[in-house]
């Protein structure tokens, strides 16, 4: 049984109970834990840019995946993420500098991790939201250590009224930060269908939509977006191949919060392991549905594999006998399907 609340983490939410050995009529009862939704933006670890930079280093996009287990984990949350910067230089040079350091990390959530850009939003809001510490904490800066208190503000004024340089760089290093706010959590995945619209256009003009599907490539790898069972994920495109192979990790937690159950495995119950309740790999589950871009497919097979490095494998052989024959243009960074 799986329950949810309205401003309630997803988490600590299902369980399960059996009726096996019960010879009686029996109420059974489930108590469950919830945590509500801070009221409060929540910080990332630390994310540090060149001067003047907003593209995010490798070495910092692991600061962004505790967000992005919290957006797969509760899938109808959107939030606004966060860029801060301190108060030295103008107010819209810091207002532009933070709103493209936020994109950064919105695009690397997006187009790497597949999260749908409708439930993130970037924001870059400069100096003009100094942080507010929720606790103490103590920061070092120049091998020196500064405790500042819970409560305090960090306003332009607070820091250039303390007593050293070092102090107030530590202070403005707290300031320095990116974060995210839950704005709300009744996001829907998108249709799988939009309704034909009749649009009329004078002639000779021609109107042509392409099909296409943004893409990026890392070391000749072609990867992009897909909903699988209304859930966003990461794919590889596999050319010459008519097989999706799903990560073993994501198999697992579709079975365990009751996305899927024995029934949507080829093998049934031979898919799932008598002694630890694990799924055997290899064994093939039936997804009710797999989005690419606006096309659906329905009743999709899978076969999961350990050590992926997506959430799914999908051959370029299906997609085209599903979608439709299509080509790579890298320099758009795009699938683009044929008329």
């Amino acid at each position: 049984m799986r329950v949810t609340k309205s401003k309630y983490w997803e988490e600590n939410n299902t369980a399960s109970q059996t009726t096996v050995g019960l010879t009686e009529n029996t109420d059974l009862k489930q108590d469950f834990l919830l945590t509500p939704y801070p009221v409060e933006p929540i910080v990332l670890p630390e994310i540090l840019y060149d001067l003047d930079k907003a593209d995010l280093k490798p070495q910092y996009k692991d600061s962004l995946m505790s967000l992005y287990e919290i957006m797969i984990k509760n899938p109808t949350i959107v939030v606004e993420l966060r860029s801060h910067t301190d108060f030295r230089a103008s107010d819209e040079y810091n207002e532009e500098l933070s709103q493209r350091r936020a994109q950064s990390c919105v695009d690397f959530l997006v187009y790497e991790k597949g999260i749908d850009a409708d439930r993130i939003i970037p924001k870059g809001y400069g100096e003009y939201k100094p942080r507010k510490l929720e606790k103490d904490m103590t920061i070092t800066y120049n091998r020196k250590k500064f405790t500042f208190k819970k409560g305090t503000v960090l306003t332009e004024m607070y820091i250039t009224g303390l007593t050293s340089r070092d102090e107030q760089e530590a202070a403005n290093q707290l300031n320095r930060r990116t974060e995210f706010m839950i704005l709300r959590d009744d996001y829907v995945p998108k249709g799988d269908k939009i309704e034909d619209v009749e649009v009329q256009v004078p002639k000779p003009i021609a109107v042509i939509v392409e099909r296409t599907v943004p893409i990026t490539i890392e070391n000749d790898v072609v990867k992009a977006t897909c909903i699988a069972n209304n859930k966003t994920f990461t794919f590889e495109l596999a050319p010459n191949s008519e097989e999706i192979y799903m990560n073993y990790a994501d198999a697992t937690r579709f079975l365990k919060e009751m996305i899927i159950t024995v029934n949507d495995f080829e093998d049934k119950e031979n898919s799932i392991n008598l002694t630890d309740g694990s799924i055997v790999e290899g064994s093939a589950i039936y997804l009710n549905n797999l989005k690419i871009g606006d096309d659906t497919a329905e009743n999709v097979r899978v076969i999961v594999k350990k050590a992926l490095t997506s959430s799914f494998v999908i051959g370029g052989d299906y997609i085209t006998d599903e979608f439709g024959t299509y080509t790579i243009d890298s320099e758009r960074n795009l699938i683009v399907f044929d008329k």
